[in-house]
């Protein structure tokens, strides 16, 4: 009994097809992965700004409550969280969150952009890998 095997009609794939396969496939992978750690970051880096414009927001909202002619957190000039803790210690400390330390500090312009006006621009950093900054600014009338 002889068998005979069909040599022109083979089916299936050579080793060189599955090695580039699997390399495409491989590559494909690598790029997914790249951009997975791109959207971490990214959302990360999203989360710690939204969190330095609440603190923010926060802070000139506060500081719009007091009483511009009376309160010396209104008067012209710097006010860091230092300065700060003899009028109002719950300003403008610094916080941590999430492991993050955010600074904020306000400067108060008289009679900006016209007579009687108060300009309040306060900016909150932070860093993580690198520095940020956001800064807000309000409008004051008595």
């Amino acid at each position: 009994m002889s068998i005979r095997l069909n040599q022109s009609g083979q089916n299936g794939f050579t080793l060189v097809e599955v090695l580039i396969a699997l390399a495409v496939m491989a590559m494909g992978l690598l790029m997914a992965a790249n951009l997975q750690t791109t959207a971490i970051a990214g959302n990360k880096n999203s989360s710690s700004m939204s969190v330095g414009t609440l603190l923010g927001q926060q802070a000139l909202e506060q500081l719009q409550t007091y009483s511009s002619a009376a309160d010396p957190s209104l008067t012209a000039g710097t006010h860091t969280a230092g300065t700060e803790v003899v009028n109002h210690p719950s300003l403008i400390p610094d916080t941590t969150f999430n492991g993050i330390v955010y600074t904020r500090q306000y400067s108060v312009a008289t009679d900006s952009p016209t007579l009687g006006i108060r300009t309040i621009t306060l900016n909150v950093q932070w860093s993580d890998k690198t520095s940020h900054q956001v800064t807000l600014v309000g409008r004051m009338v008595p």
